[in-house]
C-alpha cells in the first residue's frame, strides 16, 4: 500500500464540515498559480484562508487521532 497523504482513511467531523469548501480553494488558487494568473506570492494568502475556511481545524482533529 502507498499511503500518499498520511491523513488518508481518517474522516473527522471538521472534514465533513468543510472539506467542499476547502478543496475548491485549492482547486481554484492552484490552478491559479499553475496557470500564471496569480504568482507564489499569493500561496501564503491562500494558507491563511484555508485554515480560516476550516483547514486548521480539520489539521488539528487529524492530528489528535494520529497520537
Amino acid at each position: 500500500n502507498i499511503v500518499t497523504n498520511a491523513a488518508d482513511g481518517i474522516v473527522t467531523e471538521a472534514e465533513k464540515l468543510y472539506s467542499a469548501d476547502l478543496n475548491l480553494l485549492v482547486e481554484e488558487v492552484y490552478g491559479q498559480i499553475i496557470t500564471g494568473k496569480a504568482d507564489l506570492d499569493s500561496f501564503d494568502n491562500f494558507v491563511e484562508e484555508y485554515n480560516r475556511l476550516g483547514g486548521q481545524e480539520w489539521t488539528e482533529q487529524v492530528n489528535a487521532s494520529r497520537k
